[in-house]
């Protein structure tokens, strides 16, 4: 398979991935399954895959020298907190309301970024995220089903943020791995 291919292949699970676990996450919370089994499974299941997919790419499994302990410190403080507000958010809220609110987190990246004086985005990225907020008041201030309660809205938001403070953190410390 091409490699162009192959990466839009990848891409395509990557994001039927990133639904399913929004879907489940909730069958499961609305069956009463704790948010810590939860989360054990779902990274039990992706250490799994992923260590799968890098035997047979036969790529290294460590990361970089000098990039381990930081490595190990956005997954567990970074990612691990963003799933663990997330699961804990659709367990107060519909699975549409949560991920609504948990999608401001490209908005979110943007303002960080120009704050941190990263860059300040085009009129393209400004124009598309306030369409973004557009649309997300639109579907709160209409909709009779956005069903979440304060909590829900707060971790969801908590959720969003972690994320955001994981994908910069990832940017600016990981240059080799």
């Amino acid at each position: 398979m091409p490699e162009e291919a192959l990466g839009g292949v990848l891409v395509a699970l990557a994001s039927l991935q990133f639904g399913l676990v929004v879907v489940l996450g909730k069958v499961a919370s609305n069956r009463g399954v704790p948010v810590e089994s939860l989360l054990a499974i779902r990274f039990g299941i992706a250490a799994v895959v992923l260590a799968v997919g890098l035997v047979a790419t036969r790529t290294a499994v460590a990361a970089a020298p000098g990039e381990r302990a930081k490595l190990l410190a956005l997954g567990a403080f970074g990612y691990g907190v963003e799933a663990t507000l997330f699961f804990l958010a659709l367990a107060r809220g519909t699975a549409s309301a949560v991920t609504l609110l948990f999608f401001v987190y490209p908005v979110m990246v943007t303002v960080v970024s120009a704050f941190a004086g990263v860059g300040m985005p085009g009129r393209l990225v400004t124009g598309s995220l306030g369409a973004a907020v557009a649309g997300v008041a639109l579907v709160v201030g209409t909709s009779g089903r956005f069903e979440i309660s304060g909590a829900g809205i707060a971790f969801a938001l908590g959720s969003a943020g972690m994320y955001t403070l994981y994908l910069l953190g990832v940017e600016r410390t990981m240059k080799r791995t």
